[in-house]
């Protein structure tokens, strides 16, 4: 079941890094630069959904190289995931992705 909290402190620098989080390979910006208390655990969770997101559409461009519609289908699929979490934030909510948000959550340990 999907989590939801609503952001109720915070500087408006954690809401850059978590927007950039689903930038595609703007990810790697909040990844290096947002340490201590910048990263707690809803910014955790963006990290590791933000790296699905970008993780899915590199398969998808893979894909491409052997089938245009099934990197295609990829790449919309993961596109609209980023999407769908830009929003969230915007509407300073933290919860898991549709989908495939519990197994972003729950993998990629290297994001703490």
């Amino acid at each position: 079941m999907a989590e939801e909290t609503t952001q109720t402190s915070g500087s408006s620098n954690t809401k850059v890094y978590k927007i950039l989080c689903y930038l595609s390979y703007l990810w790697l910006i909040p990844y290096f630069v947002a340490k201590g208390e910048v990263r707690d655990e809803n910014m955790v969770l963006n990290l590791k959904q933000g790296f699905g997101c970008l993780f899915i559409i590199v398969i998808g461009q893979i894909l491409a190289h052997f089938s245009n519609t099934i990197g295609a289908i990829v790449i919309m699929l993961g596109g609209v995931l980023a999407l769908i979490g830009f929003i969230n934030v915007l509407q300073n909510k933290d919860k898991e992705l549709p989908i495939l948000g519990s197994f972003f959550t729950s993998s990629f340990s290297f994001i703490k």
